[in-house]
């Protein structure tokens, strides 16, 4: 079922001692005793030996001036595996104390490094060693960054976990990515496409349309396993999926949801076939009359036992059927709407880096994001490191607050949502509903 994600988590600690800088001379205000301690704690990075990151931490002047910058590695300064820890100064002059940290993941390597290389914000600059493929969540421009106020002769800690994606192939998944030792796969289909694989052959014909035949049908599918071990819990967590119909321009500020449809119904067809205007909670359209869009959705989850290697693994699936209703003579379609979702995974049994559908804010971890336009798409299978695939790898950041996502589903959770009844008019967030800006209760 296309592609899996697999990766390991890495906690990223920073404290504020009194050393020298180290490599780079401090061209900020460094105050005697204000301490900057910074580990780099690889959890879980299996077939790693080694990685490499650029930490540097610049001051609160206006234009932010550099206290220090040092391009460290796993095996130089840590453990081997990718924990690594540095210690150096922070400006606690008057006006400028809120410094800000910021790290760049430089690579990942299989075995020991050859080279270092020096401080680049990211770009290899020397760096050498048999490279592991992965997502890397910094660019140049955009690294993980915390603030922290520096203070004279105080200490002050900064915490940054880091869970990194990397390609991974498993005999139950077509293409597979893996973080933390979750295995995932995820695709879109909206046709079935001709042997060269350039363009749509013919609809896929799976839900019946309440008269006799089975009609034109888009499947989202999404599944994971925890990992080749018998001890692990699978869960899924995926936010609703919207629809909208009437001119989007973008994912993001130009969309506006016009259909809505909770995956987290019973097993099986979710409306009367032809009838999803009237399928509420299952499907609600504040924009539109879904009628004219949809005739009908079902919705497909289970757990299954399965085998890598000789080892057991158990795989978790979440998948969402949209019978659709093509336009006719230039009338609107399903043709005219863009969908959009996105879900993660944990194991519940292990210490969890989801907590009730919710990713701590801070927190870099990864997700499968669904932006398709369904006019235009074909079989869609997860793209890894491609910012602009209709199903991709992402990344949660460290600039932003937590991420939450509205349902779940595993051994020991009944699919539904965090918040129990529906939460109209908000967003679920860790068991609450936040209301949207206008509506309170």
């Amino acid at each position: 079922m296309g592609l899996s994600f697999r990766a390991g988590l890495v906690g990223l600690s920073l404290a504020l001692s009194l050393v020298a800088c180290g490599g780079s001379s401090p061209t900020g205000g460094a105050v005697d005793g204000a301490k900057l301690a910074v580990s780099v704690a690889a959890l879980s990075l299996d077939g790693v030996a080694d990685v490499v990151w650029d930490i540097e931490v610049v001051n609160g002047a206006a234009s932010p001036e550099v206290v220090w910058q040092r391009r460290v590695s796993s095996s130089g300064y840590g453990d081997g595996r990718g924990s690594a820890s540095y210690v150096g100064p922070c400006d606690a002059g008057d006006g400028v104390a809120e410094n800000v940290v910021r790290v760049w993941v430089v690579g990942v390597y299989s075995d020991a490094i050859t080279s270092l290389g020096a401080f680049a914000s990211g770009a290899s600059n020397g760096a050498a060693g048999p490279e592991v493929p992965f997502q890397n969540p910094t660019t140049p421009v955009t690294p993980l960054t915390q603030t922290v106020t520096c203070a004279p002769n105080a200490d002050r800690a900064v915490r940054f976990d880091v869970t990194l994606l990397r390609p991974a192939e498993q005999g139950f998944f077509d293409v597979a990515v893996d973080f933390n030792d979750i295995f995932c796969s995820a695709k879109f289909d909206c046709c079935v496409e001709n042997e060269a694989g350039t363009a749509c052959d013919h609809d896929i014909a799976l839900l019946s349309d309440g008269g006799g035949q089975r009609g034109a049908t888009m499947v989202l599918g999404f599944a994971c396993t925890a990992g080749p071990r018998a001890d692990v819990e699978t869960e899924l967590y995926l936010d609703a999926l919207e629809l909208d119909c009437t001119a989007p321009t973008t994912f993001g500020a130009g969309f506006s949801p016009d259909i809505v449809i909770d995956p987290s119904g019973p097993a099986g067809n979710q409306c009367a076939a032809g009838a999803t205007e009237g399928c509420a909670p299952r499907v609600s359209s504040p924009g539109v009359d879904a009628d004219g869009y949809l005739y009908q959705v079902g919705v497909y989850r289970g757990l299954e036992q399965l085998e890598s290697g000789a080892a057991p693994a158990q795989k978790a699936y979440w998948n969402v059927a949209l019978g659709v209703v093509r336009g006719e003579s230039g009338g609107a379609g399903i043709e005219d709407c863009w969908l959009r979702t996105r879900g993660t995974a944990d194991d519940a049994k292990k210490a969890a880096s989801v907590e009730n559908g919710v990713i701590g804010a801070g927190t870099v971890y990864p997700y499968l994001q669904w932006e398709v336009k369904l006019g235009s798409c074909m079989a869609e299978p997860l793209a890894f490191g491609s910012p602009t695939a209709p199903v991709r790898t992402a990344y949660t950041g460290t600039a932003s607050g937590a991420t939450a996502f509205a349902y779940g589903f595993g051994p020991n959770r009944p699919a539904g949502s965090f918040c129990g009844a529906p939460c109209e008019h908000g967003t679920c967030a860790g068991g609450e509903c936040l209301c949207d800006t206008g509506y309170e209760g």
